[in-house]
């Protein structure tokens, strides 16, 4: 116990701040009545390199939206079931939970 407690304590590291960099930043734009187009880097990057001829393609894709907070992004913007939103040179119909 006193070896233990005389052993030099490990210093501790600042944690890093997490900075908001321009690839997250999202933005919507309305093209006509039920139809929007979702720019941003991340999003749009992630996208392009999904094969959606894959059946499990659709919930991988539904669970990064949901991870990195994309469908409350939607909601808050507007948009409603059964819009169709445009990332990239994909769309789908949107569906909520």
């Amino acid at each position: 116990y006193n070896i233990v407690k005389r052993a030099a304590k490990e210093p501790e590291y600042e944690k890093p701040s997490v900075v908001e960099s321009s690839p997250r930043v999202m933005a919507i734009e309305r093209l006509e009545k039920n139809l929007y187009r979702l720019h941003g880097g991340m999003i749009e990057k992630y996208i392009a390199t999904l094969d959606f001829k894959v059946e499990e393609t659709t919930e991988v894709f539904r669970q990064y939206m949901k991870r990195h907070r994309i469908e409350e992004f939607l909601k808050a913007k507007g948009v409603k079931e059964g819009d169709i939103v445009v990332i990239g040179d994909r769309d789908f119909v949107y569906k909520e939970e």
